[in-house]
């Protein structure tokens, strides 16, 4: 099992939802942001998708997979962080055989981020984890004069 595949398809499958979720909410409303566009908790039916808002966040149920994240990041470049306990909520909604409770998940989650975070592969920023191409490219948003 390649939990740092898991781990990029996770990031994938947000990025993928995420554009999904734009295209509705400009759909319903393109005066609005996407993000207002939807309601707090909905459906998008011709995609099987269903998504709840959630303090910094989302939680969403596509292709019979929990994709739960938080808006930490680059939503307009597509630059989303690994959270440890989404990613293991993730890998448990997969239904592999042995990965069926969410601590187990999380614990074989957070040894591959310890292991990509120790090889300069993954840094930590405001509580979750990005890609060092993501990284480097967030940073150097922050640097960007407004």
């Amino acid at each position: 099992m390649d939990i740092e595949e898991i781990l990029k398809d996770y990031l994938k499958d947000i990025i993928s939802v995420v554009e999904i979720m734009k295209t509705e909410g400009f759909r319903r409303n393109s005066e609005q942001s996407w993000q207002e566009a939807l309601y707090k908790t909905g459906t998008i039916d011709e995609h099987d998708l269903e998504y709840n808002f959630h303090g910094m966040g989302c939680w969403v149920k596509w292709k019979d997979r929990i994709i739960d994240f938080d808006f930490r990041g680059d939503v307009e470049n597509t630059i989303f962080g690994i959270d440890p306990w989404f990613a293991a909520c993730y890998l448990q909604s997969l239904r592999l055989s042995g990965f069926d409770d969410v601590d187990f998940c999380q614990e074989q989650i957070s040894k591959v981020i310890e292991k990509l975070a120790d090889k300069g592969r993954l840094a930590k920023r405001n509580n979750v984890y990005f890609y060092s191409a993501d990284y480097k490219k967030l940073r150097e948003l922050d640097d960007e004069p407004s």
